[in-house]
């Protein structure tokens, strides 16, 4: 019985690890694309804004992340840490090669390793559910883009199709921190998550989810 205490825990901090791991890997992708998009003079000045402050933000979230990701390896989370400070202070004082770098160190030492949530292995029940699921929760607010809004709220069939696959389900995996819908983590497991990235992919913004 002890011993299947402890496998049990044990077990329960590897599944722990792993979703830090991730959940850190995918946040510094969507920094990544984020700032990629700052840095591209197509957008609009509000959305320009709008960008800088989601990057911010996510500088502010990613110390967090990390420490509880690299618990109990103090060295490992001092460097990372020390790193991130880094880009916190390249972002302020507009260092952007310095930011770049730095950024793109991090990216590839904690890479996103997707397993099944690609939407790959969904099944066409869950890509329905998928559907039923945009429709009722997402698209009141993803179906309409204002281009004159600092936050204005994606199409996510165009970047499910545009987009980098790998930074399109980072995105699905870290959602937007702080909004009433989601609170402060993404309240979907994997194989939703997998589903959802699975239905925007193969479907269009005007197909009917709900069939």
């Amino acid at each position: 019985m002890a011993a299947s205490i402890i496998l049990g825990a044990a077990h329960a901090d590897i599944l722990r690890s792993g979703v830090q791991a991730r959940d850190f890997a995918a946040e510094l992708l969507v920094l990544k694309g984020n700032f990629e998009r700052l840095r591209t003079p197509k957008y609009p000045p509000k959305e320009q804004q709008g960008l800088h402050q989601k990057i911010k933000a996510d500088l502010n979230v990613l110390p967090l992340l990390a420490r509880h990701y690299l618990q109990g390896e103090a060295a490992a989370e001092t460097r990372v840490v020390g790193q991130i400070q880094t880009l916190r202070s390249a972002f302020t004082a507009r260092r952007w090669h310095v930011f770049s770098r730095v950024l793109e160190k991090l990216t590839i030492a904690f890479p996103l390793y997707l397993h099944d949530i690609n939407g790959t292995a969904a099944t066409p029940d869950q890509i329905r559910w998928a559907g039923r699921l945009y429709a009722e929760r997402c698209a009141a607010c993803h179906r309409y883009h204002n281009p004159q809004s600092e936050f204005p709220t994606p199409d996510l069939f165009t970047w499910a199709h545009k987009m980098n696959p790998r930074e399109f389900a980072a995105r699905m995996i870290t959602g937007i921190h702080g909004t009433p819908m989601i609170s402060l983590q993404n309240p979907l497991d994997e194989a939703q998550i997998a589903a959802l990235i699975a239905y925007f992919r193969h479907e269009t913004r005007h197909e009917n989810p709900h069939r």
